[in-house]
């Protein structure tokens, strides 16, 4: 084999081998991108790291469905389903709803975006209190019925615990803040 054909085979190997690695890069950062990995986003995958506004409000909502998603991956480690799913998986659809409020706001002329951005902040911030309720209720939730134990002692617990879980989201919508537990 004369030298030009080795060059040429070594450059066309390292070509792909960087496209490949390239691909897979951006395939891992398009996946981070978004609140929920399954679900496309409209988001660029310059929020990542872009100081704008828009972008700083997206990567909160992406650490708030994150923290939903550990704390179910955690709770299903050591235990099975729990009625709090339903939630979480609630939780998920709307942040991605917001998530794709905030594109769209991010396309809109100067003073219509910042007006947006307002109004999207302050459900941002409420979707951050709702995250943190649902890691919390996961921490406090048994297991659905046919995990071990007594099978009807816990179907009375998670209705307890269902109720007590309808009470926080009712008292949520109403209000900013959830009235303290009831002992």
């Amino acid at each position: 084999m004369n030298p030009s054909a080795v060059l040429l085979i070594a450059m066309v190997s390292w070509f792909i081998l960087v496209a490949g690695t390239a691909a897979a890069a951006l395939t891992v950062l398009v996946r981070h991108n978004r609140p929920v990995p399954s679900q496309r986003s409209s988001a660029p995958v310059w929020w990542l790291a872009a100081p704008t506004p828009s972008a700083y409000l997206h990567r909160r909502v992406v650490r708030s469905a994150r923290g939903v998603q550990r704390a179910r991956a955690m709770r299903h480690r050591h235990g099975g389903p729990t009625v709090v799913d339903e939630l979480a998986a609630r939780f998920e659809e709307q942040a991605v709803a917001l998530d794709d409020r905030l594109a769209l706001a991010a396309t809109l002329p100067r003073r219509e975006r910042r007006n947006e951005l307002v109004a999207v902040h302050v459900r941002v911030r409420r979707a951050e209190e709702v995250a943190a309720e649902v890691s919390r209720a996961y921490s406090d939730e048994p297991a659905l019925p046919g995990d071990g134990g007594d099978p009807l002692e816990q179907v009375a617990d998670d209705l307890t615990v269902l109720s007590e879980a309808r009470r926080v989201v009712n008292d949520v919508s109403r209000n900013a803040q959830p009235a303290p537990p009831r002992s």
